[in-house]
């Protein structure tokens, strides 16, 4: 039903007869467990006015009426991200710093109907390397402070900044992948910029990816993810498709994707879109002429609606190998994991940034994974059926981009 409803509302089309008969809480909860509620309320309110328009009259305490105080509610936290969004770059422009607006900052303004449609936590940005430091000073000279002060560090591509008076925190991005995940691809960041083009939002001048980098983006935070974002990841990717129809036929997907790192997961990605939410595709979008195997997008669909929490991703992937290694190699995973290199260490140990702490900081990553990591590995090992469902992500994301 929540697929269902997603495609009406997509297409803005009336709902299915089964709708007004759901169990609305538990559609509810499904709606924000895949982040979706605040795009669905709008195509509620129109099309069931009797329970969600703002003059319904339904019980305080129904699904109905949570759902409409939930969109209200997050109505106000809109403008104030829309006020703190405005704010931020004009002070970059101002300093002439060149900015990439990412994903929801950049998605709620120009390809929903309305902002308080797409959720968001952060506001995503992107700056060339050369001008982190002057993007921190006008960061920290606004009242901004840094989650941490790792800006130099290789295993870091973004740095978070919170402020007192705003709820979002800021996500300054110089690449949009880095070596800390195992077996990534970085992009070609220099390349990404050289086929940007200019725009304005919120009245200052930005950079903006073309519609087809603005694609490839998308998928490859799916895949750095690990495939294990929810619906509304898809839902991003679909209305660009409903806009941009027909642009996509032109588009040149292979170079997108050879400096995006990601292989022939657009074309998959894609396909899923189309089958979940009955977008049509143009012929260069096939799977069986990109040697895509059809029962790998059947996968990937039915791993859609058992997904990890996000502390618990990582964890999947480590029990993953430690439950295929041999004894030795099983020993080899655990110390790769305690005894890290020093770069790494510094990121959540500040202090292993001198040579002589860093054997104390190995031992309190040790006692952290025995406190926290191990009971995780154990709840994950309880759960076959979760396990089952990342080995199914890994082995599409291993053909897609072709890991060894």
């Amino acid at each position: 039903m929540l697929v269902d409803c997603l495609r009406c509302a997509i297409h803005n089309s009336p709902p299915p007869e089964s709708l007004e008969s759901t169990n609305w809480g538990s559609l509810l909860r499904q709606a924000r467990q895949h982040r979706v509620e605040h795009f669905l309320f709008p195509w509620l309110a129109k099309n069931i006015p009797q329970l969600f328009s703002t003059d319904a009259a339904v019980e305080p305490d129904s699904a109905p009426a949570a759902w409409r105080s939930l969109a209200l509610e997050h109505l106000q936290t809109t403008i104030i991200r829309q006020l703190q969004t405005t704010e931020l770059l004009q002070k970059l422009s101002q300093d002439r710093i060149d900015v990439i607006p990412l994903k929801g900052t950049w998605l709620s303004e120009k390809i929903y109907d309305e902002p308080s449609q797409r959720s968001m936590a952060d506001i995503d940005i992107l700056v060339h390397k050369c001008d982190i430091e002057r993007a921190h000073a006008i960061l920290t000279a606004a009242g901004y402070q840094p989650k941490r002060d790792q800006l130099k560090n290789k295993y870091i591509y973004d740095n978070a900044y919170y402020h007192p008076s705003f709820k979002a925190f800021i996500e300054l991005h110089w690449n949009v992948e880095s070596e800390m995940i195992e077996g990534s691809s970085i992009p070609e960041i220099e390349k990404i910029w050289n086929n940007t083009q200019k725009a304005v939002l919120f009245g200052s001048c930005i950079r903006e990816f073309t519609i087809e980098d603005q694609l490839s983006h998308l998928i490859q935070h799916i895949l750095h993810h690990r495939m294990a974002l929810s619906l509304r990841s898809y839902i991003d990717i679909a209305l660009i498709l409903k806009m941009h129809l027909s642009e996509i036929a032109s588009f040149n997907f292979e170079r997108s994707a050879s400096y995006w790192k990601i292989g022939t997961a657009t074309i998959f990605i894609l396909q899923i879109v189309s089958e979940l939410f009955g977008i049509p595709l143009p012929d260069q979008c096939n799977i069986e002429k990109a040697g895509i195997e059809k029962d790998l997008l059947h996968s990937a669909c039915s791993t859609l609606f058992e997904l990890p929490e996000a502390n618990s991703r990582d964890h999947e992937y480590n029990f993953l190998k430690y439950r295929q290694s041999s004894a030795m190699g099983k020993i080899k995973l655990i110390a790769s994991r305690i005894f890290m290199p020093q770069t790494f260490m510094a990121l959540h140990y500040p202090f292993a940034r001198h040579k002589l702490l860093l054997p104390l900081a190995w031992f309190l990553r040790a006692m952290h994974l025995i406190q926290h990591t191990g009971r995780d590995l154990f709840s994950l090992k309880q759960n076959r059926s979760a396990l089952d469902n990342a080995a199914i992500r890994k082995e599409i994301i291993q053909k897609l981009t072709q890991e060894e």
